[in-house]
């Protein structure tokens, strides 16, 4: 028996694995540090992923607001789109809720759409579904004559009165 111990010591001793699994002193502790950079490598990867993944990409947005009357009236729900000069960026839109929206847009001279619509008692429908137009004039919309100028300082509060028949 004792033979038998001696055998797997030495085996044990020249980094041969034990034949239970056991690992000696040396093994053990060189497995627990690369254990250790591998988990510090990860932390790290996951810190670079964060820092660098967080940022805002793309141009920079800006906080606007405002009101959206029709014929003297706020608009109860509706959309409001502001399309920037530069075609090739994405246009920002954002909902009226009792003619009051919050949204943010791309700084410069914007081309500005609005459409609303509402389903009533005397609303078309087909096969019991409402048929639902926009009551804004495509003036404020399709082709819209509306513009406003965000500015990356400024209050950029917008107030549109539109008329209509």
């Amino acid at each position: 028996m004792t033979t038998i111990l001696r055998m797997v010591s030495a085996r044990a001793a020249f980094g041969r694995p034990h034949p239970s699994g056991a690992r000696s002193g040396r093994a053990a502790v060189a497995d627990r540090g690369k254990r250790i950079a591998v988990l510090r490598f990860w932390l790290l990867l996951g810190w670079i992923a964060i820092v660098c993944g967080c940022g805002q990409t793309g141009p920079r947005t800006y906080p606007v607001s405002g009101t959206v009357t029709f014929n003297g009236k706020p608009v109860a729900e509706g959309d409001i789109v502001f399309i920037p000069p530069d075609r090739s960026l994405a246009p920002e839109g954002g909902r009226i809720v009792d003619g009051v929206f919050a949204m943010r847009s791309k700084e410069g001279k914007c081309r500005v759409e609005i459409t609303a619509s509402e389903v009533g008692p005397n609303t078309p429908r087909v096969d019991g579904v409402p048929l639902i137009t926009n009551y804004i004039p495509a003036r404020y919309n399709s082709r819209s004559v509306l513009s406003a100028e965000v500015a990356p300082d400024g209050e950029n509060t917008f107030d549109f009165r539109l008329k209509g028949p």
